[in-house]
């Protein structure tokens, strides 16, 4: 099935055409947190953006570590680089948030663990967008901790880019990109491919990937196009579980959208789009010097067969083969918006249809297929669901007063009652002309993953009567706006409900099973501080240092869940503070950053000598330090970046290391095509 899907584009310097009787700042950001585009001031929620400028001097080479410094957002990373890591957005899971590029919904239905599997060098990336809190009337179901979408956009002029990375742990990447026009059509175009030797045993990558995005008018209409394929293979040491350490990982992921803008009075904005995400997850790490295939078991060494548990010989304890998965994704869309005396109004619909081929996930088939792309693999499992989902949003501006009110209307075949509501209204008032109040409440959902329905391990399993999670959250604060400025303060009161948690009912042991359940209810409440300070146009003198950003969340939660025991501590941050310094004179640029973490909660140790689990651990507190260094000459660039600069030893999930000071060194060459 094929089907519509837009949101709108985040564009710059564009004025709020819907203001009645009060002046506009010219020149401000429009953001995409609403189902029609608003300048950042008019903005009834909370919004993160950042821009080509503030990413460059990040001490980031990927849009994982861009994410990671940006206040609100909680990054669980397993590996460096992008390899994998997990997004919380104010103490959401990492199931529980969408991904958009450039408004299409990539959000992966297997698991959240595949969510930034993005085809995308950051080199690529004009802005990230970070909606936080719930904005499923906004972007459409799964945006219950809220949405991150980032943006690309063709440049106009003609161009060609080449860079090369290395560093510390035998790294590399290689990539180029072009920027070129054809009549009234622009294109870009990248490629790049990295690798590393990895900082311990089996921690090594290798990735290469490719994006194209066109832009097409056709007289005052556009045509949108783009397309995008990425392929990792990474060790993944003690990822899942550190019983068995050899684990690896093979991730590829493809996509293809289509969209126009239609209209002027009257806006019209259909999409169609498709991706599939196809991995091998193999606990046991197969190749040269690991695990070898031997009369349909793994093993290593001086016959080390590969068990689940040493001396337990039922059907389920060997090891029969790997895990192979492929999900596609089509969806469509149609949306519009008209302007008229009472305000700005945008209705519409989308349809998304995911299915799932699997060895381990979904419902049995009659037949057994080969596994896509896979010489050893196979299908003998799969499921299909489809969403519908109705909106309605109205925005109105009068003076002071801002006030965004709409609904979602959703239905899945594999749930009923038929069609829920989800509505929100956003609601501010500027104070000043800098200053202003905001408050909003919003319902949202989150579906299962296919992972939530059918997973079944030795102690686990799925349950495939899952329900959607829901949420209602109330969010209010104060709004600092200016040119040298940018600041908020806010309070969210999160109350979800049908929460999945793996739960048991309590005083069960022995081999009674964890079992994916609706059951429990979380309280999230928290403060969060942001300030942005822009030195120079404050102090109105050029500074070496000429801002300074300030970031500070603190949360508190309460999970209830009966007579049930839950399988899972609460591993939100408690508190995390980053601060930013940065500057740039005679060609350099500079930043340091600073970030506090403090994770609530606590893991089960496992002692890797003896293998086995020994006790509870809580998370320690830390403070990580990155720094990055930068010159630009004419059209060559380079940069000097140190992650974890005082080579500090920590952890974001428990058992698995991260790495120690990192340096990493880049060049690149911009070329303008045409010219002499």
């Amino acid at each position: 099935m094929m089907v519509f899907f837009l949101l709108p584009l985040a564009v710059k310097g564009q004025k709020d055409t819907l203001t009645v009787g009060d002046k506009m700042e010219i020149g401000e950001v429009v953001v995409s947190a609403r189902r029609t585009p608003v300048v950042y001031s008019r903005l009834s929620r909370i919004v993160t953006t950042a821009g080509e400028e503030e990413i460059e001097r990040l001490p980031a080479n990927s849009i994982h570590g861009v994410l990671d410094h940006l206040s609100g957002v909680d990054l669980r990373q397993r590996g460096p680089l992008g390899v994998q890591a997990d997004l919380s957005i104010r103490g959401s899971s990492f199931d529980q948030n969408l991904i958009l590029l450039n408004g299409i919904d990539i959000t992966d239905p297997q698991t959240g663990h595949f969510a930034l599997n993005l085809p995308v060098n950051l080199s690529d990336v004009k802005e990230i967008e970070v909606l936080k809190g719930p904005g499923s009337r906004v972007f459409g179901p799964n945006a219950f901790g809220g949405a991150v979408n980032i943006i690309t956009t063709p440049a106009d002029s003609n161009r060609l880019k080449v860079e090369l990375l290395g560093g510390s742990h035998g790294l590399y990447r290689a990539g180029g990109m072009s920027s070129f026009s054809i009549g009234e059509s622009r294109h870009h175009l990248s490629f790049s491919r990295s690798a590393s030797d990895g900082y311990m045993e089996n921690t090594d990558f290798s990735i290469y990937q490719f994006y194209y995005h066109g832009q097409v008018d056709i007289g005052q209409d556009r045509l949108n196009i783009q397309a995008g394929h990425k392929n990792k293979e990474y060790g993944a040491q003690n990822f899942y579980t550190p019983e068995y350490s050899h684990q690896y990982e093979q991730a590829r992921t493809s996509l293809v959208s289509v969209s126009m803008e239609l209209g002027e009075r009257v806006e019209f904005r259909p999409a169609l789009y498709w991706r599939r995400h196809r991995d091998r997850f193999e606990l046991f790490r197969e190749g040269e010097n690991w695990y070898q295939r031997e009369n349909g078991y793994w093993v290593r060494g001086a016959r080390d067969t590969a068990k689940y548990k040493e001396g337990v010989y039922a059907p389920w304890n060997y090891y029969s083969g790997h895990n192979y998965h492929m999900t596609d994704v089509y969806g469509a869309k149609m949306s519009s918006s008209f302007h008229s005396m009472l305000g700005k109004t945008a209705l519409g619909f989308d349809l998304r249809s995911e299915h799932i081929w699997s060895n381990v996930l979904g419902e049995a088939m009659e037949d057994t297929i080969p596994a896509v792309g896979e010489p050893q693999g196979y299908y003998d499992k799969q499921y299909h669901r489809t969403l519908i989902n109705l909106f309605f949003e109205h925005n109105i501006y009068i003076q002071r007063f801002s006030l965004s009110a709409g609904v979602l209307v959703s239905r899945s075949n594999e749930h009923s009652p038929g069609w829920n509501l989800y509505p929100g209204v956003d609601l501010s008032y500027r104070l000043t002309r800098q200053l202003s109040a905001y408050g909003s409440f919003n319902q949202s959902l989150r579906m299962p993953t296919f992972t939530d329905l059918f997973y079944e391990g030795p102690s686990n399993v799925g349950n495939p009567h899952l329900k959607p999670e829901k949420i209602q959250a109330y969010e209010g604060g104060f709004k600092l706006h200016s040119k040298s400025i940018s600041a908020h303060a806010s309070f969210f009161y999160h109350d979800a409900n049908d929460l999945i948690a793996w739960t048991r009912q309590e005083g069960e042991t022995g081999q009674i099973k964890w079992k994916a359940r609706n059951l429990t209810r979380l309280i999230n409440q928290g403060l969060e501080l942001s300030a942005t300070i822009r030195l120079d146009a404050l102090t109105g003198t050029g500074l070496v240092f000429d801002r300074v950003a300030i970031h500070y969340t603190n949360m508190k939660q309460r999970k209830i869940t009966g007579d049930y025991e839950s399988k899972y501590s609460l591993n939100y941050p408690d508190e995390k503070l980053n601060i930013r310094l940065s500057g740039k004179t005679d060609g350099f640029h500079f930043s340091l950053v600073s970030a506090y973490h403090d994770r609530a909660g606590k893991y089960l140790k496992y002692d890797f000598s003896l293998q086995q689990y020994t006790r509870e651990v809580v998370f320690k507190p830390y403070w990580m330090f990155d720094a990055k260094l930068g010159y630009r000459w004419k059209r060559w660039k380079a940069h000097l970046e140190v992650t974890n600069l005082f080579d500090r030893r920590y952890s974001d999930i428990g058992n698995i290391r991260m790495p120690g000071r990192w340096i990493k060194v880049g060049i690149t060459r911009e070329i303008k095509l045409g010219e002499p």
